[in-house]
């Protein structure tokens, strides 16, 4: 059975751009939900930073993660990042057996 993998990503917002990030994201968490391959996408807002925005996705495996990479809504999704975004950072977490 493949692994889930899950996407934590951080993006700040430009100044001024907060809301149509935030309109942006919401609109990638529903279509990435309904695309069948994530069963978590949550659009998180830093209480002390308006700007700050947290993404957690889980995905079913690393396949299923690489096919979101490519559908449509992804991909209109990064041309707006140019104009929303002044910086991202993501890490991609699988579990692991920490038995010895």
């Amino acid at each position: 059975m493949p692994q889930a993998l899950t996407v934590c990503a951080r993006l700040i917002a430009k100044s001024g751009q907060e809301a149509n990030l935030a309109l942006a994201l919401d609109e990638v968490a529903s279509k990435s939900m309904a695309s069948g391959l994530c069963s978590r996408f949550d659009v998180l807002l830093d209480q002390s930073n308006p700007s700050c925005f947290a993404l957690v996705e889980t995905f079913f495996s690393g396949d299923h993660f690489r096919e979101h990479m490519g559908t449509d809504h992804i991909e209109e999704f990064l041309k707006l990042v140019p104009d929303y975004v002044d910086s991202t950072e993501s890490f991609f977490l699988e579990a692991s057996d920490f038995s010895v």
